[in-house]
């Protein structure tokens, strides 16, 4: 793997004139990619890969990475493919089959609100309810303090100090406690 690591390294490198922390990420996709296929098991592992292998690391990595970089990883593994097929080890051009990963503008939630349409939904909330309450309550502490969807989300009972007065959250992000 490392040795073919390299070689890549060099290639994007010399021949593409790519930068430092471009070739680190590129060179990061493909190691997670030879490893899946067991590269360092057997020999010859390369020419025979097939688009089921293809598949089945492009799944992988799409539960470990965000919809948002899986667009980054699909055009890497791409250009391997294409640069291992142009030194004559694939017999396919397997890089001409892998389409890109779709990301749809707009496909998220709206990352803020205006204060003055955020209070005017506070003032509308029925607070004479247990969940009405509550709803009011984590929509107040996430406008106030500015909490992530995340945080707010993995909020509990156990997270209040009811006699300190005190929130606690661990951000998922950093692990950093607030």
């Amino acid at each position: 793997t490392e040795r073919e690591i390299a070689r890549y390294a060099m290639h994007l490198r010399d021949g593409r004139g790519l930068a430092k922390s471009t070739i680190r990420w590129h060179c990061s996709c493909v190691r997670q990619f030879l490893k899946s296929v067991g590269m360092d098991k057997a020999k010859g592992v390369l020419p025979k890969i097939d688009l089921s292998q293809i598949d089945a690391f492009v799944c992988r990595m799409s539960l470990r990475y965000a919809r948002r970089t899986m667009p980054g990883v699909m055009p890497v593994l791409r250009k391997f493919l294409g640069f291992e097929f142009g030194r004559g080890v694939l017999r396919e051009p397997l890089h001409l089959c892998l389409e890109s990963a779709r990301v749809y503008r707009e496909e998220r939630l709206p990352r803020a609100a205006r204060w003055t349409e955020l209070q005017r939904m506070l003032d509308l909330m029925d607070r004479s309810t247990p969940r009405g309450l509550r709803d009011y309550t984590v929509l107040l502490l996430a406008a106030s303090y500015g909490l992530r969807r995340s945080e707010v989300g993995a909020l509990s009972l156990d997270d209040i100090d009811w006699r300190a007065r005190v929130l606690r959250l661990v951000q998922p992000k950093t692990g950093h406690a607030l």
